[in-house]
């Protein structure tokens, strides 16, 4: 049997596997062959496992090899697999297999990244005209984490739109707050440690349209927010809409608990209610479905009882699936063929014949979209490409959040490395060369400057506070007694 192990498709690793009867060696039998990673082999004589390996080879000092920490990274980050998950399931496969059992630990992955990531972060970069694509994520408590990734111009990919991969990570960091000049500095460094910016990218923020005028920057609107802008211009003063809105809402909170629970409407969050508003029309065509065909549904005449205030908005509904059928062509050609002449021809021309047959909010729709490309064609007089839409920094903090969502009291902290090792192509070269980068000492000072302490480090740091006298006298007036707890008397 062969295997392929490649991040990225090729065949950069072959693996013959030949199993055959096992039979028990002893330890005398093993000497000589290296089977910390791969201790399948086949000794003349004998019946048992051999592997054959043309791996990308040992790293000094370290136990493992680089294809087990390959494997190990891409079950985190293409997998999305648990830190703990990975070390089980190197556990389970290699006790499934009948190979020496590794160990592995689970901070030992969560080292790993953090090298991967602060190798991506401070490894040297190609000067040039670069794009940077910047936003910022709040969490619990008071952590703002910034992130920056970056693309040479010239490097836009054609006729696809683009992945981390694609992406250079420039700058990750965590603080109580950001303010415009607080980023407007970091985007200077930037500027002298690159070369060149030619433009940001970014969903319109306060503080980075700041940033960007201090810098003197050029600013281009991400096309998702600046989509959902215009939804929320056309839909803000529609009665209707705020209605069905609400009825869904009040429909979630009646039917939580009962046994309509399965008919619920999606739950609709206030800061993302126009960018998700497909959810909001697929719930609504469903219902009505089952309220035109009741002999085909196979719901109840109750349940359909349930559903059927959702008729009287029949008509916004086919309003909304206009707008959403020109959101969706405007984002399958400016998000895979990018901001340029041949794209912006082609969404003349769809939009143009769809005016024709959508009513009023749908034409306002369209009349928005063409007010955007018109602010920012001039752009394309210096850059033939440009990219519009931020949604690869989203895609970065949602892995990031899945990553923490366990422990979402943490915060944001050293673990936002993660951000940067997404955008690694976990090579060969490239996981040689982000192990032997640094120490972890380094990467923990790193971290200790750009990264904020987690919600469990502040609330160990309260737990162990060490009280006065007076503080403990008060404290052990209260007793565990037969489970419950009570006042006593006597030390009062």
């Amino acid at each position: 049997m062969e295997v392929e192990v490649s991040g990225n498709g090729r065949r950069e690793q072959t693996v013959e596997v030949r199993i055959k009867k096992k039979t028990n060696l002893t330890n005398n039998d093993n000497k000589g062959i290296n089977t910390r990673n791969y201790p399948f082999y086949e000794k003349e004589g004998t019946d048992d496992f051999k592997i054959v390996s043309n791996n990308g080879g040992k790293i000094p000092n370290f136990k493992y090899d680089i294809t087990y920490i390959r494997i190990s990274m891409r079950m985190k980050i293409e997998g999305s697999i648990s830190f703990r998950g990975i070390a089980m399931t190197h556990h389970i496969f290699e006790s499934a297999l009948r190979m020496e059992v590794s160990s592995l630990h689970h901070s030992t992955v969560i080292q790993w990244v953090k090298r991967i990531g602060y190798y991506e972060l401070q490894k040297p970069k190609e000067r040039g005209n670069w794009l940077i694509v910047i936003d910022e994520s709040v969490m619990v408590g008071q952590s703002r984490l910034l992130n920056i990734y970056g693309l040479l111009v010239e490097d836009i990919p054609v006729d696809r739109a683009l992945i981390l991969q694609d992406m250079e990570s420039l700058y990750v960091s965590s603080r109580t707050s950001w303010t415009g000049d607080d980023i407007g500095v970091v985007i200077k460094k930037l500027q002298v440690d690159l070369g060149n910016i030619a433009y940001s990218v970014s969903d319109g923020g306060n503080n980075l349209i700041k940033a960007c005028v201090t810098t003197q920057t050029t600013h281009i609107y991400d096309i998702t927010h600046y989509i959902a802008l215009q939804y929320q211009y056309i839909l803000k003063d529609i009665g209707d809409f705020q209605t069905l809105s609400s009825m869904m809402g009040k429909m979630r909170r009646k039917g939580i608990l009962s046994k309509i629970a399965h008919l619920l409407p999606p739950n609709q969050r206030v800061k993302s209610r126009f960018l998700n508003i497909n959810l909001l029309i697929t719930w609504s065509l469903k219902a009505l479905w089952h309220i035109d065909n009741q002999t085909k549904s196979e719901l109840s005449e109750l349940e359909i009882n349930e559903l059927k205030w959702v008729e009287q908005y029949r008509n916004l509904i086919t309003e909304l699936i206009e707008l959403e059928q020109i959101k969706s062509i405007t984002f399958s050609i400016l998000k895979n063929e990018h901001f340029s002449e041949k794209s912006l021809l082609q969404l003349s021309l769809a939009l143009g014949s769809m005016e024709q047959t959508v009513g009023t909010k749908g034409q306002s729709l369209i009349h928005g979209i063409r007010t955007y490309y018109k602010n920012h064609r001039d752009y394309l007089d210096k850059y033939p490409r440009l990219l519009c839409c931020s949604d690869i920094i989203e895609s970065g903090f949602g892995k990031l959040k899945q990553v923490i969502s366990a422990n979402k009291m943490c915060g944001f902290t050293d673990i936002a490395l993660c951000l940067a090792a997404f955008c690694n192509d976990l090579s060969d070269n490239e996981i040689r060369n982000a192990m032997r980068f640094c120490t972890f000492n380094k990467v923990r000072e790193f971290s200790k400057e750009h990264f904020l302490q987690s919600m469990f480090v502040k609330r160990k740091e309260f737990s162990h506070t060490k009280f006065d006298e007076k503080s403990s006298e008060i404290i052990n007036l209260y007793h565990a007694k037969n489970g419950a707890n009570f006042y006593d008397a006597n030390a009062a």
